[in-house]
This record gives structure tokens, sequence and C-alpha cells, in this order.
């Protein structure tokens, strides 16, 4: 009798699923210990709504504080650093990050991204997506294709278990001391004061200018990209670098819908309708 080979190794295909089910419960295990005992988890929780910024602004709060921000561990993180969420449950009394951005860009950035993986050559991403946006099937004109997508990214766009308006009202209502908000749009017009004085609120106190100035050129989107900031590269997850593009890119019909669906979200966030 041929016995079989134990150390074969596992197939490629049950590698990335065994490796995204220990990522993804890494992830898990982070939020929820510092959602539950807070204080006690070594690391700083960052969190955003999908498409806010919050790989960008992870890298530079990481540099400016010089810790390090692991991405997809596959264990739980047990030293100081900055963890990234996209969790919407609001964390108390421990250090958190909350990212902000005008919904309106949000979803704009979230439609070309998935879009553009909806079109992808790998067959399990195209299923990933179709599977929460079933507009993004290439049988819509582009108007009738946003219009679609944007009711699918109201109840539940892919990355979020909450729609923008449920994100930010929940991070945005009676926000604790703990948490410090970076804007989006503070970060692009303004991004040395608008770090130095996030850094000032997590330390409790200033950062020097030089190491400002370090995180900040550092993970600027021409260094990311080799782009200005409006040159667009459909293909990239880093489309344009821009605050305000809604306004060209939204349809006038869609923009009045955004503002009576979550017009009370935009309010609370300081943005205009």
């Amino acid at each position: 009798m041929i016995k079989p080979d134990l150390n074969l190794p596992a197939r490629p295909a049950m590698r990335g699923r065994i490796a995204w089910a220990m990522r993804a419960t890494s992830a898990k295990v982070n939020y929820e210990w510092a959602l539950r005992r807070p204080g006690k988890p070594p690391f700083i929780v960052l969190t955003e709504y999908p498409r806010s910024g919050g790989n960008w602004v992870r890298d530079m709060v990481a540099d400016a504080l010089q810790v390090p921000a692991p991405r997809f561990s596959m264990f739980p993180i047990t030293f100081r650093a900055i963890i990234h969420s996209h969790d919407h449950r609001l964390i108390r009394g421990h250090k958190a990050i909350y990212v902000l951005r005008d919904g309106r860009d949000c979803f704009i950035s979230h439609y070309f991204k998935n879009r553009n993986a909806a079109r992808s050559a790998d067959a399990g991403i195209r299923a990933s997506i179709l599977r929460h946006h079933p507009s993004l099937n290439g049988k819509l004109s582009d108007e009738a294709e946003m219009n679609a997508f944007f009711e699918e990214w109201t109840r539940r766009a892919s990355g979020s278990r909450a729609n923008w308006a449920t994100h930010v009202t929940s991070w945005l209502t009676n926000t604790p001391p703990n948490v410090t908000l970076f804007r989006y749009e503070d970060l692009r017009s303004t991004p040395e004061a608008a770090l130095a004085a996030g850094i000032t609120q997590l330390k409790g106190s200033p950062a020097p200018d030089e190491v400002i100035r370090f995180a900040v050129l550092r993970n600027t989107f021409e260094v990311q990209t080799g782009r200005k900031p409006g040159q667009t590269d459909e293909t990239s997850t880093k489309r344009q670098g821009l605050a305000g593009a809604w306004k060209q890119e939204m349809p006038a019909g869609l923009q009045d819908k955004f503002a009576g669906r979550f017009g009370r979200a935009l309010e609370l966030a300081g943005y205009r309708i």
C-alpha cells in the first residue's frame, strides 16, 4: 500500500484561502481587542470609510511617529504600530484615528476602483466585485451604471459593513477625546499643518518640523504614482489624488440624489450640500 506524502506543499489556491482567512481573523482580533479592552493594545487604531485616503494617512502618521504600519498581517499585532481598519464601530478610551472625506468623493473613487476591478482578468476578483455590485457587469451605459452602482453603494459597498452616512455618523456624533480626526481635504490643501496638528493631538506634544516635512514629502501623490494630482490613471487604485472631483464626475441628478439621501451626514461632517 502506497502511503500518501503528507509533506506535499499546499496547493496555491488553498494557501491563498488560508492566508486570506488568517489576515481577516488577525484584523478582526486587533479591532475587537481595542474595542473591548481599550488602553490595553499597544497599537493605534486608524479607521475610515473605504476610499477616504486611509492608506495615505496611515503611512504619513506612521512616518511622523516613527512606528511601523503593518499591512496584511497574518497574526494579531502585539507591538507599537498603526493598524488600519474600515470598521464603523466607535472606539472609546483607546487611541484612535478617524480619516474623514467628503462622501461624494468616496463614492466616485469607489465607483471607478470597483469598475476597474470588475473588468479584471482575474475571475475571482470579478466575482467578488459583482457579488456586491452587479451593476458593473458591463451591460449598462456609463450614466445608468453609475446610478445603479449608487443604489448598491448606499446599501452596502464592498469593503464596509455600513454605508457612508452610518460610518461617519458613528464616529462624529459625540466624538470622544481619544479620537484624532484627519480630514482628507485639509491634508491635500495644507498637508504639513494638518498632519502636525493631528500628531500633536496624538502625542500630546508637537513633532519636529523636519519630521512632519519628511512624512509629507515621502507620501506625496507624485512620489507614490509618478503623476501630478489630477492626472488620471483609470487602472490605478490611486486614480487622481484630488479633493472635490465629484463636482465634475458625478451627474447633476446623482448629486441631488446624494444630497437627498445623505444630506444630514454631509452637514454633520462639515460639507456643503
